[in-house]
Protein backbone atom coordinates (compact mmCIF):
# COMPACT_ATOMS: atom_id res chain seq x y z
CA UNK A 1 0.00 0.00 0.00
CA UNK A 2 1.00 3.65 -0.23
CA UNK A 3 0.90 6.23 2.52
CA UNK A 4 -0.74 9.62 2.00
CA UNK A 5 2.68 11.16 1.40
CA UNK A 6 3.29 8.72 -1.47
CA UNK A 7 5.75 6.45 0.36
CA UNK A 8 5.40 2.71 -0.24
CA UNK A 9 4.57 0.55 2.78
CA UNK A 10 4.36 -3.24 3.13
CA UNK A 11 1.89 -4.57 5.69
CA UNK A 12 1.30 -8.26 6.33
CA UNK A 13 -2.39 -8.82 7.17
CA UNK A 14 -3.48 -11.88 9.13
CA UNK A 15 -7.22 -12.55 9.52
CA UNK A 16 -8.34 -15.21 11.99
CA UNK A 17 -11.95 -16.45 11.96
CA UNK A 18 -12.88 -18.18 15.22
CA UNK A 19 -16.16 -20.11 15.49
CA UNK A 20 -16.06 -21.06 19.19
CA UNK A 21 -14.68 -19.86 22.52
CA UNK A 22 -11.09 -20.97 22.96
CA UNK A 23 -9.06 -20.21 26.05
CA UNK A 24 -5.76 -20.16 24.16
CA UNK A 25 -7.04 -18.07 21.25
CA UNK A 26 -5.23 -14.76 22.05
CA UNK A 27 -1.90 -16.55 22.46
CA UNK A 28 -2.36 -18.30 19.11
CA UNK A 29 -3.05 -15.01 17.33
CA UNK A 30 0.04 -13.53 18.99
CA UNK A 31 2.18 -16.47 17.87
CA UNK A 32 0.98 -16.14 14.26
CA UNK A 33 1.67 -12.41 14.35
CA UNK A 34 5.26 -12.63 15.56
CA UNK A 35 6.00 -15.52 13.18
CA UNK A 36 4.82 -13.35 10.27
CA UNK A 37 7.09 -10.56 11.46
CA UNK A 38 10.01 -12.94 11.93
CA UNK A 39 9.58 -14.54 8.49
CA UNK A 40 9.09 -11.40 6.41
CA UNK A 41 10.61 -8.71 8.63
CA UNK A 42 7.52 -6.61 8.00
CA UNK A 43 4.92 -5.22 10.41
CA UNK A 44 1.97 -7.56 10.82
CA UNK A 45 -1.66 -6.71 11.52
CA UNK A 46 -3.81 -9.43 13.09
CA UNK A 47 -7.58 -9.10 12.83
CA UNK A 48 -10.05 -11.52 14.43
CA UNK A 49 -13.63 -12.32 13.42
CA UNK A 50 -15.46 -13.96 16.34
CA UNK A 51 -18.21 -16.06 14.76
CA UNK A 52 -19.32 -17.87 17.95
CA UNK A 53 -22.64 -17.50 19.79
CA UNK A 54 -21.18 -16.69 23.22
CA UNK A 55 -22.38 -13.17 24.05
CA UNK A 56 -19.71 -12.63 26.72
CA UNK A 57 -16.57 -13.81 24.91
CA UNK A 58 -14.44 -10.97 23.54
CA UNK A 59 -10.83 -12.08 24.05
CA UNK A 60 -8.59 -9.64 22.18
CA UNK A 61 -5.50 -9.30 24.38
CA UNK A 62 -2.54 -11.58 25.06
CA UNK A 63 -0.44 -10.79 28.15
CA UNK A 64 2.69 -12.60 29.31
CA UNK A 65 5.02 -11.49 32.05
CA UNK A 66 7.98 -13.08 33.81
CA UNK A 67 10.75 -11.57 35.97
CA UNK A 68 10.12 -8.01 34.88
CA UNK A 69 9.68 -8.92 31.20
CA UNK A 70 6.22 -7.94 29.94
CA UNK A 71 4.52 -8.70 26.62
CA UNK A 72 1.15 -7.14 25.80
CA UNK A 73 -0.41 -7.86 22.41
CA UNK A 74 -3.79 -6.37 21.53
CA UNK A 75 -5.63 -7.06 18.27
CA UNK A 76 -8.92 -5.70 16.82
CA UNK A 77 -11.91 -8.04 16.83
CA UNK A 78 -15.29 -8.03 15.10
CA UNK A 79 -18.03 -9.97 16.89
CA UNK A 80 -20.69 -11.17 14.43
CA UNK A 81 -23.20 -11.77 17.24
CA UNK A 82 -23.16 -8.01 17.98
CA UNK A 83 -24.92 -7.42 14.66
CA UNK A 84 -27.94 -9.48 15.69
CA UNK A 85 -29.94 -6.35 16.57
CA UNK A 86 -29.19 -4.94 13.10
CA UNK A 87 -30.43 -7.94 11.10
CA UNK A 88 -33.12 -6.03 9.22
CA UNK A 89 -30.57 -3.39 8.24
CA UNK A 90 -28.13 -6.08 7.07
CA UNK A 91 -30.79 -7.84 5.00
CA UNK A 92 -31.52 -4.62 3.08
CA UNK A 93 -27.91 -3.56 2.54
CA UNK A 94 -26.23 -3.79 -0.89
CA UNK A 95 -22.89 -4.61 0.77
CA UNK A 96 -21.91 -8.27 0.09
CA UNK A 97 -20.34 -8.50 3.56
CA UNK A 98 -23.70 -7.57 5.09
CA UNK A 99 -25.16 -10.62 3.34
CA UNK A 100 -22.43 -12.88 4.76
CA UNK A 101 -23.04 -11.62 8.31
CA UNK A 102 -26.83 -11.91 7.98
CA UNK A 103 -26.57 -15.47 6.64
CA UNK A 104 -24.28 -16.49 9.51
CA UNK A 105 -26.67 -15.01 12.09
CA UNK A 106 -29.70 -16.72 10.54
CA UNK A 107 -27.76 -19.99 10.47
CA UNK A 108 -27.08 -19.77 14.21
CA UNK A 109 -30.68 -18.69 14.88
CA UNK A 110 -32.19 -21.67 13.02
CA UNK A 111 -29.94 -24.36 14.46
CA UNK A 112 -32.11 -27.45 15.02
CA UNK A 113 -35.08 -25.97 13.11
CA UNK A 114 -34.88 -27.20 9.51
CA UNK A 115 -38.19 -25.66 8.42
CA UNK A 116 -37.22 -22.18 9.61
CA UNK A 117 -33.77 -22.51 8.06
CA UNK A 118 -35.32 -23.61 4.74
CA UNK A 119 -37.55 -20.53 4.71
CA UNK A 120 -34.69 -18.16 5.53
CA UNK A 121 -32.36 -19.83 3.04
CA UNK A 122 -34.88 -19.20 0.27
CA UNK A 123 -35.60 -15.64 1.38
CA UNK A 124 -31.92 -14.68 1.72
CA UNK A 125 -31.12 -16.16 -1.70
CA UNK A 126 -34.00 -14.38 -3.43
CA UNK A 127 -32.94 -11.11 -1.80
CA UNK A 128 -29.64 -11.29 -3.72
CA UNK A 129 -31.55 -10.64 -6.96
CA UNK A 130 -33.71 -7.90 -5.43
CA UNK A 131 -30.69 -5.96 -4.16
CA UNK A 132 -29.27 -5.52 -7.62
CA UNK A 133 -26.02 -7.47 -7.23
CA UNK A 134 -24.09 -8.36 -10.36
CA UNK A 135 -24.36 -11.91 -11.70
CA UNK A 136 -20.97 -13.07 -10.37
CA UNK A 137 -21.67 -11.60 -6.92
CA UNK A 138 -25.00 -13.46 -6.84
CA UNK A 139 -23.32 -16.74 -7.79
CA UNK A 140 -20.57 -16.31 -5.17
CA UNK A 141 -23.05 -15.47 -2.41
CA UNK A 142 -25.40 -18.24 -3.56
CA UNK A 143 -22.58 -20.75 -3.11
CA UNK A 144 -21.85 -19.34 0.35
CA UNK A 145 -25.48 -19.51 1.46
CA UNK A 146 -25.84 -23.05 0.12
CA UNK A 147 -22.70 -24.15 1.96
CA UNK A 148 -23.33 -22.60 5.37
CA UNK A 149 -27.11 -23.13 5.65
CA UNK A 150 -27.00 -26.92 5.33
CA UNK A 151 -30.33 -28.75 5.15
CA UNK A 152 -31.50 -32.39 4.92
CA UNK A 153 -31.33 -33.71 1.35
CA UNK A 154 -35.08 -33.50 0.69
CA UNK A 155 -35.24 -29.84 1.73
CA UNK A 156 -32.08 -29.03 -0.23
CA UNK A 157 -33.75 -30.26 -3.42
CA UNK A 158 -36.88 -28.19 -2.86
CA UNK A 159 -34.68 -25.16 -2.06
CA UNK A 160 -32.83 -25.39 -5.38
CA UNK A 161 -36.09 -26.02 -7.26
CA UNK A 162 -37.66 -22.93 -5.70
CA UNK A 163 -34.68 -20.72 -6.59
CA UNK A 164 -34.59 -21.96 -10.18
CA UNK A 165 -38.34 -21.35 -10.48
CA UNK A 166 -37.82 -17.85 -9.07
CA UNK A 167 -35.09 -17.22 -11.64
CA UNK A 168 -37.32 -18.33 -14.52
CA UNK A 169 -40.11 -16.02 -13.36
CA UNK A 170 -37.75 -13.04 -13.25
CA UNK A 171 -35.87 -14.04 -16.43
CA UNK A 172 -32.53 -14.17 -14.60
CA UNK A 173 -31.38 -17.75 -14.97
CA UNK A 174 -27.91 -17.56 -13.40
CA UNK A 175 -27.78 -20.95 -11.71
CA UNK A 176 -27.79 -23.84 -14.17
CA UNK A 177 -29.08 -27.35 -13.46
CA UNK A 178 -25.60 -28.74 -14.16
CA UNK A 179 -24.07 -26.35 -11.63
CA UNK A 180 -26.66 -27.27 -9.01
CA UNK A 181 -26.03 -30.99 -9.54
CA UNK A 182 -22.28 -30.39 -9.29
CA UNK A 183 -22.74 -28.53 -6.01
CA UNK A 184 -24.88 -31.34 -4.61
CA UNK A 185 -22.24 -33.89 -5.65
CA UNK A 186 -19.49 -31.86 -4.03
CA UNK A 187 -21.49 -31.50 -0.83
CA UNK A 188 -22.11 -35.28 -0.69
CA UNK A 189 -18.42 -36.03 -1.21
CA UNK A 190 -17.52 -33.61 1.56
CA UNK A 191 -19.99 -35.27 3.96
CA UNK A 192 -18.63 -38.72 3.09
CA UNK A 193 -15.04 -37.61 3.67
CA UNK A 194 -15.97 -36.12 7.06
CA UNK A 195 -17.75 -39.34 8.03
CA UNK A 196 -14.74 -41.45 7.02
CA UNK A 197 -12.43 -39.33 9.15
CA UNK A 198 -14.76 -39.61 12.13
CA UNK A 199 -14.94 -43.38 11.66
CA UNK A 200 -11.15 -43.56 11.72
CA UNK A 201 -11.25 -41.78 15.08
CA UNK A 202 -13.67 -44.41 16.40
CA UNK A 203 -16.60 -42.04 16.91
CA UNK A 204 -20.15 -43.29 17.41
CA UNK A 205 -22.39 -43.70 14.37
CA UNK A 206 -25.12 -41.60 15.97
CA UNK A 207 -22.75 -38.68 16.41
CA UNK A 208 -21.46 -39.04 12.84
CA UNK A 209 -25.02 -38.94 11.50
CA UNK A 210 -25.75 -35.84 13.57
CA UNK A 211 -22.65 -33.98 12.38
CA UNK A 212 -22.77 -34.93 8.69
CA UNK A 213 -26.50 -35.30 8.09
CA UNK A 214 -25.94 -38.75 6.55
CA UNK A 215 -28.28 -41.65 7.33
CA UNK A 216 -27.18 -44.51 9.57
CA UNK A 217 -27.29 -46.81 6.54
CA UNK A 218 -24.94 -44.53 4.57
CA UNK A 219 -22.49 -44.33 7.47
CA UNK A 220 -22.46 -48.12 7.87
CA UNK A 221 -21.67 -48.51 4.17
CA UNK A 222 -18.74 -46.12 4.58
CA UNK A 223 -17.59 -48.03 7.66
CA UNK A 224 -16.56 -51.01 5.55
CA UNK A 225 -12.80 -51.03 5.49
CA UNK A 226 -12.53 -48.97 8.67
CA UNK A 227 -12.85 -51.82 11.13
CA UNK A 228 -15.19 -51.86 14.11
CA UNK A 229 -17.63 -48.99 14.53
CA UNK A 230 -19.39 -47.91 17.70
CA UNK A 231 -23.16 -48.20 17.81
Amino acid sequence: MWKKNGDEAWVMIHVEVQGWKEKDFPRRVYVYNYRIHDLYNRPGVSLAVLADDNEEWYDSVYIHKLWGCLTVFRFPTAKIFDYKKRLEELEKSDNPFAVVVAVHLRTMETKGNDTSRWNWKIELTKSLYRRGFKKQDILNLYHFIDWIMALPEALEKTYHQEIMRFEEEHKMQYITTAERIGMEKGRTEEKNETAKNMLKLGMEIGLICQVTGLSEEDVRKLSKGHGEVTH
